[in-house]
Formats: structure tokens, C-alpha cells, sequence
């Protein structure tokens, strides 16, 4: 097990890398729209590129993690996007011709989105490394609140950060500044772990080394988004732990598993809350989870359009575009206290419907004529509340029955990790291809992804009354 000054350490650099990518890939739409006018269909097709770029670079980076070292790719990742934000600082200040600027944007969007696939997987991992069953899922629940918690505060505080310093000075600036820090510290924990190689399976028994013994477990990007991770899994007939490939994808299996439900879901006091095995929950959570990262993605390539229709600049922007994350925060609170909606499909169905009902009224409430600033922004709050909730329960269950059902060597990490790439992805691109198909509607995008996720919640309704065989 890793020392408890690794551990606070990775929760450290956690939050710390959750200013960095909000503060970046949330706020650079507003030095687009700022410095180069891109509207709707200019930062759907940049949102494109960067979730494409992060399906590609999120499981390398995971691997790469495995087989060198943690900490290593870490120091990679921090490395990597310092000198990217680094450039484009530069850039903005030799104040280039648009045609040059642009491209060169794009290029520094790339690279950043590849580097920060470095970080998230491995900052799981030593947080996961050598904890128990009921210890690993306090540590996930904490790490949860750390990344949204401090990029909910990132986000409200960021819009009036450039509007005091100028986006082209702090859009880059900020970012690169915070990863100096960053690099400092995984250095120096570097001092005590080493690279924190991952042990294999032929380690001794209770002797594991200073090393990320366990792969990451699921949970959050993000940021670009990068969420991220596989889970620690015992080596047979070794007390040891091994990191497996997160790229198997083999369904989960119940025999042998720690946690209490795990095949007959129960509540508290012993009684089962559905007739449903428990891997159909699991499937059914990572169905839910990218439909959701779908309507997330959609929505923050949006905002300076939505804050533009509802009268906000980029600071009253910030601090009121921030209620769904603040939101989703609570959400996690309170799931971590509470386990009443596990493995209850009337939860999880719930949430769903609030996803899609928060996620179009917050578009809703702004394309309405008839609707005066004061009506549009109390209807907008409230519609973010509401998609606050949702997303927040649609995410915890992906990461929960992830973590509780089966012993499956990682393979629930890779799933979980590519179906949110798929989200990331997935979202902008359908949104795009609306602004393209219905230029002169401003409800498209979020018309065309409301319909999406429609078909996402027929998928699980289907599967909760027509369950297959395990």
C-alpha cells in the first residue's frame, strides 16, 4: 500500500488538474467566440476534435500508465499540456493574423487533449492502489467530490477571472501557472514512489512494491473531460494486487465478489429491490452515463450562445452557468451518504428523464420570445438544477455498479471509459450536424440531442422489461 502522504497527494494534484482542464477546455469556447467570433457551429465542430483526440489518447494514456509508471505518466501529461498552454500563451501575445492564429489553436486543442489523457487513469490509480472493498469506494466517493467540487468553483470563478485579465492573457496563462505547481509535487512524490510501476501478478504475496498496484478506478473526466480508469483486481492464488489490461472487455461474472448484492441487489435490510441481475444494471449504467456526457458536451460548447440570448457576459455567465455543476456536486454528496437507489431502476429511469427534461429547458428557457430576462434566467436555474441531479445519479451509478459487480480484471474500466469518450464525442457531433441540417433554428442542437437521448432511454426501458439470460 502506498504511504498516506501519496495518497493526499494525489487528491492534491486531482484537484489542482480539475482547475487546469475546466479552466481551459470549459472557458476556451469564450476565447473563441471572444477573439475570432466562432458561434455555435464553429465550437460544435472544435468540441468534435477534442472528444475525438480524447477517444484516441484516453487509453493510451491508461496504458502507458500500467506498463511504465504512474507517476511517470503523469509527469508526462503535466509536462505535456504546460508547454502547450505555454505556446498558445506566446502565440497570443505575437498576435498573429486570424488564418495563422486559428490553425495553430486547433494544433495546441490537440496536443493538450492527448497530454491530459495522461493524468486522470493515473491520479485514479494511486488513489485506488492497495485499498479494500469498503475503504476504495470511500476513496472513489471523496475523489468525486474533489474533481466536480473544485471545477464547479473553477467555473464560477474563471468567467470573472477573464474578464479582469483579458481571455487572450489568462486563458493560457492560469492553466500553465497551476501546472507548474502540479509537475512540482508529482516530482517530488515521485522522490518516494519511484514511478510507481505497476506490480504483476507474480509478485509475492503481501510484499507489493512502492508501485500503482491496482488500475483506476471508474469515475469522471472531466474535463476535456477525461474520465478515465480500470479497477484493481486480485491475482489468483497471490495476495498481491495487478493492474490488467483495460482493453478486454468480458462481461462481469458474480462469483466470489466481496460486496453484499452484488447479483441479488438488497437494500439495507436484506430484501431485494428487483428482479433483475445485477449485471443488467451495470449495462444498463453504461448506456445511461455517455447519453448523458452526450448532453453535457452539447451544452458547454453552447453556453456563450445561451448566455448571450438570456443578457450574462463572461462573469455573470460564470457564476450563473455554474448552478449544474454546484448541482452535481450535492448529487454526489448525497448518494455517497445514502445507497437507497442502488439497484432500484425506478432510480436510475428517474434520472434519466431529469437529464433530458433539465437538458431542454435550459435552451428552452432562452429561444421563448415571450419570456421576459427575469422568467427566462428563474427558468434556467431551475432547469439546471434539474439536469444537476440527473447527471450527478446517472454518473455515480456507472461508477457504482462498476465497482460492485463482479471480480473482472479491469475490464469494467476500459468499457466505462470508452462509452464516456463515446459521449464526449458523440454530443457535439450530433449537435453539429443539426446547426448544418437547420441553420435557422437555434433549438436544433438541443432538439437533435433531446432525440438521442430519447432513444438511449427506450434502450434501458427495453432492457429493464425484457432482460437477458446472465
Amino acid at each position: 500500500m502506498l504511504s498516506p502522504r501519496i495518497k493526499t497527494g494525489a487528491f492534491i494534484l486531482e484537484g489542482l488538474n480539475s482547475v487546469t482542464v475546466t479552466f481551459y477546455f470549459y472557458f476556451i469556447f469564450w476565447f473563441l467566440k471572444t477573439e475570432y467570433g466562432f458561434g455555435s457551429r464553429e465550437n460544435l465542430l472544435w468540441a468534435v476534435g477534442n472528444g475525438l483526440v480524447y477517444v484516441i489518447g484516453s487509453l493510451q494514456g491508461g496504458r502507458y500508465g500500467q506498463r511504465r509508471g504512474y507517476l511517470r505518466a503523469m509527469r508526462i501529461g503535466f509536462a505535456g499540456m504546460a508547454a502547450c498552454f505555454l505556446a498558445g500563451w506566446l502565440v497570443n501575445l505575437a498576435g498573429w493574423p486570424r488564418n495563422i492564429e486559428v490553425p495553430v489553436q486547433v494544433v495546441i486543442m490537440v496536443l493538450a487533449t492527448f497530454a491530459v489523457c495522461f493524468t486522470w487513469p493515473n491520479l485514479e490509480a494511486l488513489v485506488a492502489e492497495g485499498e479494500p472493498p469498503r475503504r476504495l469506494q470511500r476513496f472513489i466517493g471523496i475523489y468525486n467530490l474533489v474533481w466536480s467540487g473544485v471545477g464547479a468553483v473553477t467555473y464560477f470563478a474563471g468567467g470573472a477571472l477573464i474578464t479582469t485579465f483579458g481571455a487572450r492573457n489568462i486563458i493560457f496563462l492560469a492553466p500553465t501557472l497551476v501546472l507548474a505547481v502540479q509537475y512540482v509535487i508529482v516530482r517530488s512524490l515521485s522522490r518516494e514512489a519511484g514511478d510507481a510501476l505497476p506490480t504483476n501478478c507474480e509478485g509475492r504475496a503481501g510484499s507489493p512494491s512502492p508501485a500503482a498496484l491496482s488500475a483506476p478506478p471508474d469515475g469522471e473526466p472531466s474535463k476535456a473531460g477525461a474520465q478515465r480508469s480500470a479497477r484493481p483486481t486480485a491475482c489468483p492464488g497471490s495476495g498481491s494486487q495487478c493492474v490488467s489490461d483495460s482493453s478486454k472487455t468480458s462481461l462481469p461474472t458474480n462469483a466470489g465478489h466481496p460486496h453484499p448484492g452484488v447479483g441479488q441487489p438488497e437494500s439495507e435490510h436484506g430484501h431485494r429491490h428487483a428482479p433483475l441481475p445485477a449485471r443488467t444494471f451495470l449495462l444498463m449504467s453504461w448506456i445511461a452515463n455517455p447519453c448523458a456526457y452526450v448532453a453535457i458536451n452539447t451544452a458547454i460548447p453552447l453556453i456563450p450562445t445561451l448566455a448571450e440570448r438570456l443578457g450574462l457576459d463572461t462573469r455573470t455567465a460564470g457564476f450563473f452557468c455554474s448552478i449544474w455543476l454546484f448541482t452535481r456536486t450535492a448529487t454526489f454528496i448525497a448518494l455517497w451518504q445514502w445507497n437507497g437507489w442502488h439497484y432500484r431502476f425506478r432510480w436510475l429511469a428517474g434520472s434519466y428523464i431529469a437529464a433530458i427534461v433539465g437538458f431542454l429547458s435550459i435552451f428552452l428557457s432562452a429561444a421563448f420570445p415571450s419570456f421576459d430576462r427575469t422568467t427566462a434566467l428563474l427558468l434556467s436555474s431551475i432547469a439546471q438544477v434539474v439536469f444537476g441531479i440527473g447527471i450527478g445519479l446517472i454518473y455515480y451509478s456507472s461508477l457504482f455498479y462498476s465497482m460492485d459487480v463482479g471480480d473482472t480484471k479491469g475490464d469494467h474500466g476500459g468499457i466505462h471509459e470508452a462509452a464516456i469518450g463515446a459521449g464526449i464525442l458523440g454530443g457535439p457531433l450530433v449537435g453539429a450536424i443539426a446547426v448544418y441540417a437547420v441553420p435557422s433554428s437555434a433549438m436544433a442542437p438541443a432538439w437533435a440531442v433531446s432525440a438521442v437521448l430519447l432513444v438511449g432511454l427506450g434502450v434501458l426501458i427495453r432492457m429493464r422489461y425484457r432482460p437477458k439470460r446472465c
